[in-house]
């Protein structure tokens, strides 16, 4: 504030240049000087909150990461502020441009559709969202625009929204669908509980396997639903800050009909970004048809394909077992053998299988 006894232009251009809130000449009344003065703290106090609204305007940009644009229709002229840079590479911030050079910038694919809602908008007065992907500095992203057209007095129209990056949101969403598409489609039974281990979600594998519909299983344990026998000590290792998170193993389940069948199961401890537990995810595979191959395997190895006795290598197997046995009770071990005479001749004349 100022208070001279002249007005002259280099005195008030020195005073301009100062930014003051008030010019007075010199004499002036004390209640002219006292209105002035008051004045001037009031239009102060009212640059102070004009100050302060744009500096939480500024951090709420800031912490949301998002870019304001202003397009202006009739001069086809795009002004914007905040998180371009992130947005559109090396561009200046503040951005002002001609609305052709930011539409050489959107994805081709993309442009048509962004400026015919652009244009809706202005047309229409609603507020629109549209995404579109970007191409140039560091790479194509996607972003998401929230707009809407306004008018001032001289009727020239403008469109006032903001810009925030979605590229990492889209990212996630599709690794979603693809977590989706596996969870539902994939062989193996996936079980989901909480940090409480109550079932929160199965799949159709799940079901086919064991009998148990969703809806009858959420909320309850897994393992009381399976009958697999993991107990608090189990889950308790299994979080252990030395444990992997992770086991595997065979376990013996049980179907919704109450008939039991092995299964291969692994079980992982889902934690968050504080290292805190909220999920536990098990998968697991029907082994009936496996275990059943292998004594299948194991009954062809030890027994005549034609007789279905015991053959040389069983009788091996039992003849040792015999003899240890009876050596640890010191008792004697007999074994009886049968030949058949002239069998062999049967075999070179007429072959084998007249033979067998």
């Amino acid at each position: 504030f100022v208070l001279a006894a002249s007005a002259e232009d280099d005195t008030l251009r020195r005073a301009l240049d100062c930014r003051l809130f008030g010019y007075l000449v010199k004499p002036c009344e004390a209640r002219e000087l006292h209105a002035t003065i008051q004045m001037a703290l009031a239009r102060r106090e009212v640059e102070v909150l004009v100050e302060r609204s744009e500096q939480l305007f500024k951090q709420a940009l800031d912490a949301a990461s998002l870019g304001v644009i202003e397009w202006q229709g009739d001069s086809m002229q795009l002004h914007g502020d905040g998180h371009l840079r992130s947005l559109f590479g090396d561009r200046p911030v503040p951005l002002d441009e001609s609305w052709n050079l930011f539409l050489s910038r959107v994805d081709a694919g993309d442009r048509e559709r962004v400026s015919a809602a652009l244009n809706a908008a202005l047309q229409r007065g609603d507020p629109v969202r549209i995404e579109f992907r970007t191409v140039g500095n560091g790479g194509p992203r996607s972003l998401e625009a929230h707009a809407r057209a306004y008018g001032d007095p001289a009727g020239e129209q403008r469109i006032v929204g903001i810009l925030q990056d979605v590229t990492q949101r889209r990212r996630d969403e599709e690794r979603l669908r693809q977590s989706s598409v596996v969870f539902h489609t994939t062989a193996e039974a996936i079980v989901i509980a909480d940090a409480r281990r109550r079932i929160v979600a199965v799949n159709a594998a799940y079901t086919r396997i064991t009998g148990h519909d969703e809806t009858q299983v959420l909320g309850l344990d897994p393992d009381a639903v399976l009958g697999t026998g993991h107990g608090d000590d189990f889950y308790a290792a299994l979080v252990a800050p030395s444990s992997t998170g992770y086991w595997q193993g065979e376990v013996l389940c049980q179907r919704a009909s109450g008939d039991s069948f092995p299964a291969w199961e692994s079980i992982s401890a889902v934690r968050n970004d504080n290292g805190t537990v909220t999920h536990f995810v098990a998968a697991f595979s029907d082994f009936s048809a496996i275990h059943q191959a292998e004594e299948k395997l194991n009954h062809l190895a030890h027994h005549d394909a034609l007789t279905g006795l015991p053959n040389r290598l069983l009788f091996d197997d039992r003849f040792e077992r015999a003899i240890e046995q009876a050596r640890r009770a010191q008792q004697r071990c007999i074994l009886l053998f049968l030949d058949l005479d002239s069998f062999k001749g049967v075999n070179d004349t007429l072959g084998h299988g007249v033979g067998d």
